[in-house]
This record gives C-alpha cells, sequence and structure tokens, in this order.
C-alpha cells in the first residue's frame, strides 16, 4: 500500500479516537434498541460490556490496517465470551449483530472522513477493516450458536433429571432442578409409539437427520400434549415415547370421568395420527409429589402389558389391566410356573395360539381369525400345548397356570398379529 507514512499517522490519529468512538457507538445504539429505553442500570451495563468490546474491536481493525495478517485471537476470544454472555441474557442474534453494524458504519464514516481524497487508499484501507469485523461478526453468531445449543441440550436434559428423581423417590432433589413448583396433586402419563416413530423417515446414516427428525416428532407429541392438557407441568419426551407430569384438576374442573377418560383416549389417537405409528397411554393418578414414584412405576407396568395386549390408540389405566398387573408380579412360584410351560415357550406358534385363545375368551373360532387359522388348527394346538405341559386350558388350575406366565404383559406375550 502506497503513501505509508500518511496511514501510519491516520492511524495513530484514530487509535486517539477509540474510547470516544466507542461511547458514541454505544450511546447511539442504546437510543435505537427496545432493549435499553429507559432503563438507566441497563444502559450502565451496555456501557460496561460493549463498549470494551467494541475499543477492542476497533483497535485490532486499525492494527489490520497496517499489518494485515488476520483478525487477533484475543479480539475472538473476546467476542466469543462477550456473545455467549449476551445469549445468557436472553439477547436476540440479530439485535446483538445490529450493534455490530452500527459499530462498522461509526467507524467506516470517521475513516472515510480521514482519507476522502485517496480513494484507492480508502477502499483498500476499509477492506482490511471489513475483514476484522466481518470475522469478529462470525465469532459471535457460532458463540450464539453453541450457547444455543447448550442451552436446548439443557432443556432437554432437565425433564430427565426431574423425572428420574421424581421416580426415585428423591422429591426435594426434584424440586430443586425444576424450574416451577411441583405439582401439588399430579397425573402421570407414559407414553410408547410403536415401530419407527420419526415422521418422514430420516436418512439413512445421518446422525444429524435423525437428531433433527427425532425433534420433529418431539415437538408433535408436545404440541397435541399441551393442547389436550392445558396443565401439562413437565414432558419428558422422545419420539418412541416419554413421561408426562401434569396437574390434575380439581372439582368441576376435572369433568366427569368418561369425558376425560375420552380425552386422553383421543390424545392417544392424535398421537399416533401424528407420528404415523400406533400409540398407546398409560394413565396414574398421584395423590402428592412424593407418591410420584408409585404412579410412574405403575403407570409404565400398564405401558408394558397395554402394548402386549394390542390396545394402541387409546389411553389404559390400572383398573383396565388390573388382573394382568397382579399376574405380572414376580413371586417365589413365577419361575417355577415358567419352568412347567417351558417346553411351550420354547414353541412360539404353540405359546401365541394360547395367548390368542385366552384373549378371546376361550373362543376357539374368533381365535381363529385373529391368528389367521383354520378353527381345527387351533384345537390341535392348544392339544399340543397340554400333552408339552399338562396345562388343561379347560380345566381352572391349567386356565390360571397359563394365564400367569402367558397373559401377564410381561415383554415377548404379546398376542400374533396384535
Amino acid at each position: 500500500m502506497d503513501d505509508p507514512e500518511r496511514l501510519r499517522g491516520i492511524v495513530e490519529s484514530l487509535q486517539t479516537r477509540v474510547p470516544p468512538l466507542a461511547r458514541l457507538i454505544v450511546e447511539r445504539y442504546a437510543a435505537e434498541s427496545p432493549l435499553y429505553t429507559g432503563d438507566p442500570a441497563m444502559l450502565d451495563h451496555l456501557h460496561l460490556v460493549a463498549a470494551g468490546t467494541i475499543r477492542a474491536m476497533l483497535r485490532s481493525a486499525l492494527r489490520a490496517v497496517l499489518e494485515p495478517e488476520g483478525p487477533d485471537p484475543e479480539l475472538l476470544r473476546l467476542v466469543s465470551e462477550r456473545a455467549a454472555d449476551r445469549a445468557d441474557e436472553g439477547v436476540p442474534l440479530a439485535e446483538y449483530l445490529r450493534a455490530w453494524q452500527l459499530s462498522l458504519t461509526v467507524f467506516g464514516d470517521e475513516v472515510t472522513a480521514a482519507l476522502g481524497d485517496r480513494p484507492d487508499l480508502l477502499r483498500e484501507v476499509l477492506r482490511r477493516i471489513r475483514s476484522v469485523h466481518f470475522a469478529g461478526e462470525r465469532a459471535a453468531a457460532e458463540a450464539f450458536e453453541r450457547r444455543y445449543r447448550e442451552m436446548l441440550d439443557d432443556a432437554d436434559a432437565e425433564p430427565s433429571r426431574v423425572v428420574a428423581a421424581l421416580a426415585e423417590g428423591r422429591v426435594a432433589a426434584a424440586a430443586g432442578l425444576a424450574r416451577r413448583p411441583l405439582p401439588e396433586r399430579p397425573l402421570v402419563l407414559v407414553a410408547g409409539v410403536a415401530g419407527d416413530a420419526v415422521p418422514g423417515g430420516a436418512a439413512a446414516g445421518d446422525p444429524a437427520a435423525d437428531r433433527l427428525a427425532e425433534r420433529r416428532a418431539v415437538r408433535r407429541m408436545r404440541a397435541r400434549i399441551e393442547q389436550a392438557l392445558p396443565g401439562t407441568w413437565l414432558m419428558d419426551l422422545c419420539a418412541g415415547g416419554g413421561t408426562v407430569l401434569a396437574e390434575r384438576p380439581e372439582g368441576p374442573a376435572a369433568g366427569p370421568g368418561r369425558a376425560a377418560a375420552e380425552r386422553l383416549d383421543r390424545l392417544a389417537a392424535d398421537l399416533g395420527t401424528a407420528l404415523r405409528a400406533e400409540a398407546v397411554l398409560a394413565v396414574e393418578e398421584a395423590a402428592d409429589p412424593g407418591d410420584v414414584a408409585r404412579a410412574v412405576r405403575t403407570a409404565r407396568e400398564v405401558l408394558r402389558i397395554a402394548r402386549a395386549r394390542g390396545s394402541g390408540g387409546r389411553a389404559v389405566r390400572a383398573a383396565d389391566v388390573a388382573l394382568e398387573l397382579h399376574l405380572a408380579r414376580e413371586s417365589d412360584g413365577s419361575a417355577l410356573l415358567r419352568a412347567e410351560l417351558a417346553p411351550l415357550l420354547d414353541r412360539p406358534e404353540l405359546a401365541g395360539t394360547v395367548r390368542a385363545y385366552l384373549e378371546c375368551d376361550m373362543d376357539r373360532r374368533v381365535a381363529a381369525r385373529m391368528l389367521g387359522v383354520h378353527p381345527n388348527t387351533v384345537d390341535n394346538r392348544l392339544a399340543r400345548a397340554r400333552e408339552l405341559t399338562g396345562a388343561d386350558p379347560a380345566t381352572s388350575r391349567g386356565l390360571l397356570t397359563l394365564a400367569a406366565v402367558l397373559w401377564n404383559g410381561m415383554p415377548g406375550n404379546t398376542v400374533p398379529g396384535k
């Protein structure tokens, strides 16, 4: 760049102008920004934190005029830290970048006034200044993006931590983690979504696409749950379902039991429609926050049983599957009964037929339709099961033995075709 002496003199002159220019930029920005209007304390804070960053940026730009070696790493570190602070304070990125744009305008006017008679020199100086400025803008935008991701991760993790604490009975810990008071009359819902609940399907082997698709699925679930349950307090969701805690309405606001049940049935159906997959809701009321641990355990058991029974598209309560809940409890006799029926359990087509027969209230024709076979096939399989185990569903003891092992909602105990 020719005329280095004049250029050095202008840079030295502008160095002395940096502090007043930084104050001017802050004052103009504060006057135009809706964030700081009429709040002296906020304005003082702005002068304290913003003026220093602006001074550092202007000085780095002036150094680049004489020594164009790229932006100062220390400047980029400072910008990143300050940008993350503004993100924490809730300042929108667009508003933050407006301050940067104003600083470039004000500083560019100063440089133009000093070099207006040398347009060739002015163009090169402005190019170098913009290079530093744009590097700072990129660092600020990247810091905002990182902080937004961290805040999003924190928001995603908070429900999981709160639910885990409540499910373990650590009410005080949950209260400390939660951002608002625990519900006094909690309603617990555990949702299960069958199959691939990622709407639209993610590209195979693309983790970023998988995450995006799951976020969309969760967003759709949230929207429908909030619409159906205005008292929703916390949702810990993934594409496959999750746990929801809501404030249970009292008195007339709760509405009749049937209406409430129908509303939750519609919610389960809506979730399935939104995710293009079958959804089941297990519902359990808790007396207070300390009772949530029991309610979560019960709801999770109810969900397992409901899915095993093929109860998709509806809300299920413990009362709906009370027998299965009872049969699912482990006891000293559970292992003995499973050992007794081991030859049957090793034959999926026989075990599935017995389950279907039980599910259809021992009606061989209805069971045959469910299985897609001839009724004689059902008879033959039941006879073979009786030969292998000695458990005859036509006797009370045989029926109870088969039900205790096969009709208990445990994983794998599903009826074929359901």
